[in-house]
């Protein structure tokens, strides 16, 4: 854990990055899915409920955000991202319950820097990125944040 001084905070502890890197923060794990809060409480998903997963970056100017939308059988989403605590967990334990998640695709979403690099990570029925996209990209979809 590395300590560093702000300038009018005084001392900060920032963790290392492999405190970070090995952290669930916020997830919780079962044998059958994972549980994480949300804006509205803690929020269930079990890995048979899982239809899509988008994977994707925003492009913040200065830097790009890894993102990772899920959608579930009950026709609501997830919307994760890079900076989520316990990140670099999760997107681990993707290919164990996922196999044609290719691991490391996030490090491949990166290049080339700020381009949304849109990914059909995971389809259940095996749609293509466009006929996936048109079904779970619609308005009254929901994603929780």
């Amino acid at each position: 854990m590395a300590i560093f001084y702000g300038i009018r905070s005084g001392p900060s502890i920032t963790p290392s990055f492999e405190q970070v890197f090995n952290s669930l923060g916020d997830f919780t794990y079962t044998d059958t899915g994972f549980e994480l809060p949300t804006t509205t409480g803690r929020r269930s998903v079990s890995w048979t409920d899982i239809q899509a997963m988008f994977g994707y970056k925003r492009d913040l100017y200065t830097t790009d955000l890894v993102c990772l939308d899920i959608f579930c059988d009950n026709g609501q989403g997830i919307r994760l991202h890079e900076e989520i605590p316990g990140w670099f967990q999760f997107i681990r334990k993707l290919p164990e319950h996922f196999p044609s998640i290719k691991p490391g695709w996030e490090i491949e979403l990166t290049f080339p820097a700020f381009e949304t690099n849109f990914t059909l990570l995971y389809e259940r029925n095996g749609l293509s990125l466009p006929q996936a996209a048109a079904i779970h990209y619609q308005p009254e979809s929901t994603i929780t944040k």
